[in-house]
């Protein structure tokens, strides 16, 4: 039998008592690593989060949060902070801003909360003709991967629009993510969950329990699942016994 591994807070169960954990499941990178495609499209609303200095000095800071399906890779919620200077916008179409001093991210997290980590290396917004819409493009790096995407790299180039009267944005990505071999050989991880004492660990076809006090990942290498308490499809153990 394999070594478990545990991750961060899963450490901490296993320290509180025998745990028996065997997973068998399959990864979903290729054995070799290798690269994953990483496009799709969303909507959602922005903020300029300091109106008067924006007004006032060009340097504009935007938080937006919407909705993003990358179709095999899943479903899930985009978040960015960007930092753009229009001091030198004209508002005539053709005249665009650069890149604010601050560090523009973004982040990306599926339903099941595994996520991607991204900073913009280069951007610009330029205002439409009308002035009622701007047009943004941004390429990014992944600086980070959790769950899934641990240990993930990559670029995605990004490009969307924004109404300015309502802050509605549209996007697309297109890109790739670059799987490190070492991770690709994890047969996978398990999403697990504390409720009270015990540790339920929900198939990947269930959804995960109702309001549990605590998330966190358990991993292991060319393991098999089995609980001494299954129930419904979960598997349910209490540390301390």
């Amino acid at each position: 039998m394999s070594k478990i591994l545990l991750t961060s807070l899963a450490v901490a169960v296993a320290l509180m008592g025998a745990l028996t954990l065997f997973v068998l499941m399959g990864g979903d990178v290729e054995a070799d690593g290798g690269t994953q495609d990483f496009v799709g499209s969303g909507t959602g609303t922005s903020e300029v989060v300091n109106p008067e200095e924006c007004d006032e000095t060009g340097r504009c800071r935007l938080e937006m949060e919407g909705e993003f399906d990358a179709g095999e890779m899943d479903a899930g919620t985009v978040k960015f902070i960007a930092h753009d200077d229009w001091s030198g916008v004209t508002g005539q179409h053709g005249s665009c801003s650069t890149p604010a001093e601050g560090q523009t991210s973004f982040t990306w997290e599926t339903a099941e909360g595994d996520g991607l980590v991204m900073t913009q290396t280069l951007g610009f917004v330029c205002p439409s003709e009308s002035g009622d819409t701007w047009l943004w493009k941004r390429v990014l790096r992944i600086v980070e991967g959790t769950g899934k995407f641990d240990g993930a790299t990559g670029s995605v180039y990004i490009s969307g629009t924004r109404m300015v009267e309502t802050g509605e944005e549209t996007w697309t990505f297109d890109g790739s993510i670059v799987y490190p071999i070492e991770s690709s050989k994890r047969d996978g991880c398990f999403r697990a969950y504390f409720i009270g004492d015990l540790i339920v660990i929900p198939p990947r076809d269930q959804p995960p329990p109702v309001s549990p006090s605590l998330s966190f990942w358990l991993c292991g290498d060319d393991l098999s699942l089995q609980g001494p308490n299954p129930r419904e499809g979960y598997e349910i153990f209490n540390p301390r016994e």
